[in-house]
């Protein structure tokens, strides 16, 4: 079966135009509920979610990788992340999601906390320094959502506001002895994970990405290596890597239509690429995943 590799959905009653509030909000209970607690796996391509989780129990599969949630606990999927849903019915919390355009547009987000949003994250409630517990800011940010106060809007920025910056500290504080970096290398990095998600298909070098942010192959290395913790081909890498994945298992696409939409001209030579990586050969990572999700009783919907 050929077609769309990846399911994909849009909220705001399917729209893609960023909305008139920089963010929605509503309870997990509310959405989880319609879909009788557990949503099967699937992306946004353009909307991140926040979910602070105050109780209840689940699992969540994030790309490739299942947790057991341990609540209370603020979760972060960036846009594009596969993620999927198997909570239980004590689950309690809000989920908070907005269009990533909208941290620059609507939000005037700094670097850091573009960074902060670029990963998938489970950060545990107590991760959070501060008088006010993480989830009384959610809850406020949902009453102003779903009121009519004046200056609403304001509030609703301030709100969430609040809630970036805690998740920065929290994340800084997580941190701990890792190597400072400068402001400067961070945002040559976030530039360069930014190309990186724009141009992975394409087969691109590193000395594209390098001319693009007006930097040497060398100069990258570093900045990769500074504010990234890998090389800067190992960043191209791994987000290939992980885009093949994504493909083998929530798709029926051929290994050959992946490899040539992955940018590699040879069928065999991405062969060779997925097996340094994976250890085993991508019909054999298929077969392997489809027969787990088999055995767990929750078969993989593939497109």
């Amino acid at each position: 079966m050929h077609g769309e590799s990846i399911h994909r959905f849009n909220i705001y009653e399917e729209s893609i135009e960023i909305p008139l509030d920089p963010i929605h909000c509503e309870s997990i209970v509310q959405r989880s509920a319609l879909h009788n607690w557990t949503i099967r796996p699937h992306q946004h391509q353009e909307l991140l979610h926040i979910f602070y989780i105050g109780a209840g129990s689940g699992r969540v599969q994030l790309d490739m990788t299942s947790h057991q949630l341990a609540t209370p606990c603020v979760m972060i999927i960036p846009a594009q992340t596969m993620h999927g849903f198997a909570f239980k019915q004590d689950i309690d919390g809000h989920v908070v999601t907005l269009h990533r355009r909208s941290l620059d547009e609507g939000l005037g987000a700094t670097a850091e906390v573009i960074e902060a949003l670029a990963d998938q994250r489970i950060i545990p409630a107590s991760g959070f320094v501060g008088e006010q517990p993480i989830g009384d800011l959610f809850d406020q940010l949902v009453r102003e959502f779903l009121g009519t106060s004046p200056v609403r809007p304001v509030a609703l920025r301030a709100y969430f506001s609040l809630i970036l910056v805690r998740i920065v500290r929290a994340l800084a504080a997580q941190a701990g002895s890792r190597p400072r970096t400068t402001l400067r290398q961070d945002r040559r990095a976030a530039e360069f994970t930014a190309l990186v998600e724009m141009h992975f298909r394409e087969g691109a070098t590193l000395e594209f990405y390098a001319s693009r942010l007006g930097i040497t192959p060398t100069q990258l290395n570093n900045i990769s290596r500074a504010a990234l913790g890998h090389t800067a081909k190992r960043v191209v890498h791994d987000r290939i890597y992980l885009e093949a994945r994504r493909n083998l298992v929530y798709t029926m696409l051929t290994v050959s239509e992946i490899a040539g939409m992955l940018g590699f001209s040879d069928p065999a030579y991405f062969a060779r690429f997925f097996t340094r990586h994976a250890g085993m050969a991508p019909s054999e990572f298929r077969r392997l995943s489809l027969l787990r999700a088999e055995q767990s009783g929750k078969p993989a919907k593939r497109q």
